[in-house]
């Protein structure tokens, strides 16, 4: 990661202080969203996003793709979800997340304690607040 004073940015992104321990900046994932955005507009991809509109139910879902690497912070992720389901119990049924993990050196015996760290917390999730 490159650091840049302020006064060589371009654009200071939103930050949004979180219990004044994190913060989240929101960076557009291309520099014109609109090359980006037409690449998903094929039948395929409609087809999938309704089906599973149609599978969540008007639940509100958040989806995240990842390698499957310690460095990306995935059961910090889980548990982070797991941390707003129990100080928020009335989002309960009504928010989803969705953790597609991408299979990267699964012969290493690092990333096969991931998974199973993985599993478990999500098998901890699902029991304690799935419906």
């Amino acid at each position: 990661m490159t650091y840049l004073p302020p006064q060589h940015r371009r654009h200071r992104p939103p930050r949004h202080r979180i219990q004044q321990q994190a913060q989240c900046h929101r960076h557009l994932p291309h520099r014109q969203p609109e090359k980006f955005f037409s690449g998903v507009k094929t039948p395929e991809i409609e087809n999938r996003v309704a089906e599973l509109k149609q599978a969540y139910g008007g639940r509100k879902v958040l989806l995240d793709i990842d390698r499957l690497d310690y460095i990306k912070g995935i059961p910090l992720k889980l548990l982070a979800m797991e941390h707003f389901l129990l100080q928020h119990p009335e989002w309960i049924g009504h928010v989803v997340l969705v953790q597609v993990v991408i299979p990267s050196r699964e012969d290493l015996k690092d990333n096969q304690i991931l998974l199973s760290e993985l599993e478990r917390l999500t098998d901890k999730i699902n029991t304690n607040f799935g419906k």
